[in-house]
């Protein structure tokens, strides 16, 4: 009896052309938003306000004074967001004391706004921690709107001449922190 052939069915080969393509470009798509990422709001300058005029800042401050960020127009300002719930705003809190005290004599003026929290709440953050500089409640969000702000702790630096200089997002914290924050304002003083 003779052997009965069976013909196997082989699938084609898919071609070399069609993946490597495909691969590069999923490749380049993820090295591009992992560059983003890690360059982007990181880097501090994907804010397009960055060179502009910066956004109308009036509050009250926790001690009931009135505060027009223009009226400061002339020294350079610093604006830091935060909040009381914010675990790292709070490890923060310790290198802005330090700066303010380090600056508050060449006019650079601190001024912080909680966001998306409560009255009591942020005042008593800020007296707790120690801040010597104006702070204050954003109580509606526009503010941080204005700026662009979309997470907390976010630092805004503002000229002279009232452009928005730079911005930082994330926490100033430890000796790292510290010399970035003062890297970022003695920039500002050059201006």
């Amino acid at each position: 009896m003779a052997a009965a052939v069976r013909a196997v069915a082989v699938a084609p080969r898919r071609p070399l052309h069609i993946f490597l393509p495909l691969m590069v470009a999923i490749v380049g798509v993820l090295g591009v938003l992992g560059y983003a990422l890690s360059h982007g709001a990181a880097g501090g300058r994907t804010n397009a306000l960055i060179g502009k005029p910066a956004p109308k800042v009036v509050f009250s401050s926790f001690a009931g004074e009135s505060v027009d960020v223009a009226a400061l127009q002339g020294k350079p300002i610093v604006v830091n967001f935060w909040g009381s719930w914010c675990v790292p705003c709070r490890d923060e809190f310790p290198v802005l004391q330090q700066a303010w005290q380090r600056y508050h004599p060449q006019d650079v003026q601190f001024i912080g706004l909680a966001v998306w929290d409560k009255a009591e709440a942020a005042q008593a953050f800020a007296r707790d921690q120690g801040a010597g500089w104006t702070n204050g409640l954003d109580e509606d969000g526009k503010i941080a709107i204005d700026f662009g702000v979309y997470g907390v702790p976010e630092t805004y630096f503002i000229d002279r001449q009232g452009i928005l200089a730079d911005r930082y997002v994330g926490p100033f914290t430890g000796s790292d922190g510290a010399a970035k924050l003062d890297q970022y304002v003695r920039t500002l003083l050059a201006r």
